[in-house]
């Protein structure tokens, strides 16, 4: 009887797990950005593009689980990581990754928060919300900021540099453009 009740009690569990990820999955389409994580393939270049050094303040705006602040910390000692993301899950999935860290996650809509302490920013982000994060940038952020963007630019901004990435197995993560605010 104990086990049957045990059973029970977990196929109810997976059930709503399953639910939670049925809903998750619709709401993200209809996000400014849905969760797509980084491939791994590509997160040293990723960081290696975003030219960290001791001191920098790095934002990743739309975070997701926070692999690329986890990386950075990682190759990269005396920064400060900062994640904003503003759906729950990937939030969460960020948070208890980067737990043992001194990443900060904020669960939040990027638009709103301040980032004028930046010296570094990565998103991977559509366009729609690139083009409107590019004018937040130029408000805020102080000269000499680093932008790195992967696979999206702002319409009318040209790159600094372009970073060809391996192709990967699922066709995502193909470049990153690196812009310098003037």
């Amino acid at each position: 009887m104990i086990l049957l009740t045990f059973l029970l009690v977990i196929y109810l569990l997976l059930i709503l797990i399953f639910m939670f990820l049925i809903v998750f999955f619709i709401s993200s389409l209809f996000q400014d950005a849905p969760f797509v994580p980084v491939n791994s393939s590509v997160l040293k270049k990723i960081v290696e593009s975003l030219e960290l050094e001791p001191g920098s303040v790095l934002y990743d705006l739309g975070c997701g689980d926070g692999r690329v602040l986890k990386e950075a910390l990682k190759e990269v000692k005396g920064i400060q990581a900062i994640g904003i993301e503003k759906n729950i899950l990937p939030f969460t999935l960020s948070k208890i990754s980067l737990r043992k860290t001194s990443a900060k996650v904020i669960l939040g809509n990027f638009l709103k928060t301040d980032i004028s302490n930046a010296t570094h920013i990565y998103l991977y982000l559509f366009p729609k919300i690139v083009n409107r994060l590019f004018f937040k940038f130029k408000e805020e952020c102080r000269s000499g900021t680093r932008i790195v963007t992967c696979d999206f630019i702002p319409r009318d901004i040209t790159p600094d540099k372009v970073i060809d990435l391996p192709l990967s197995h699922n066709g995502l993560c193909k470049k990153l453009y690196v812009f310098i605010l003037k």
